[in-house]
């Protein structure tokens, strides 16, 4: 069995397509596939020359990992999270959901890896952003059972004033120690506040990119 991946891309304005999982392997048939690695999620990007309003379902999540018809057999690996920018230059407001989860793995004899999430940024020069219920933007990593958990990814919030960073994961489960999210070191942004929860960071050594908090640090 394997954990889940890692997340990776740009964090302020990211652009990268989730990557698919890879196929399983039916150890019985030597010809036959076993699970079907689930796909990557999309890129989304959201312009609006006022307000950008959300008020549905915007999503950019990897697809689960299929299922096998073999046994015994390797599991395919589930999709990660693409990445998702909402830009309203007046403001950013959302009452729907904006996802970009990692997609589920699948139970067998040799199990697979979840999905990491991807990146969401919501962005605005000018306004502010009003989410109606924050853990309806979310970018976590998925998981089948705790061994195969995956790594969060970043939901990103800025306007004039500042911006914050959330690295969130589901709560259901406890998550394997060695599924870390790397922390964005190269922000071109200080951050107001940055929201760690349920989450394991890893933060780079490079002296060249360091680790850029604000005063109101919050870590959960």
């Amino acid at each position: 069995r394997s954990h889940g991946g890692l997340a990776y891309g740009d964090a302020e304005f990211p652009r990268d397509f989730g990557s698919g999982g890879a196929n399983g392997f039916a150890w019985s048939l030597p010809d036959t596939l076993g699970g079907v690695g689930g796909a990557g999620g999309g890129r989304v990007l959201l312009n609006a020359t006022e307000v950008a309003l959300v008020d549905g379902v915007v999503s950019a999540d990897g697809a689960a990992a299929g299922e096998v018809s073999a046994e015994p057999a390797a599991m395919g690996g589930a999709g990660s999270g693409g990445s998702i920018v909402i830009l309203g230059v007046e403001g950013v407001e959302s009452e729907g959901t904006v996802r970009a989860r990692g997609g589920y793995s699948r139970n067998g004899n040799f199990g697979s890896g979840s999905g990491a999430g991807g990146r969401i940024a919501l962005l605005s020069t000018r306004g502010v952003s009003k989410i109606a219920d924050i853990e309806s933007v979310s970018a976590h990593g998925r998981y089948y059972w705790s061994a195969n958990g995956a790594a969060p990814g970043t939901v990103l919030r800025a306007n004039a004033s500042g911006q914050e960073l959330h690295v969130v994961n589901n709560a259901r489960i406890s998550w394997p120690e060695e599924v870390e999210t790397p922390w964005p070191l190269a922000l071109r942004r200080p951050l107001a506040l940055a929201r760690i929860a349920r989450a394991t960071v890893r933060v780079g050594l490079n002296p060249a990119h360091p680790l850029r908090v604000g005063d109101a640090a919050s870590l959960d």
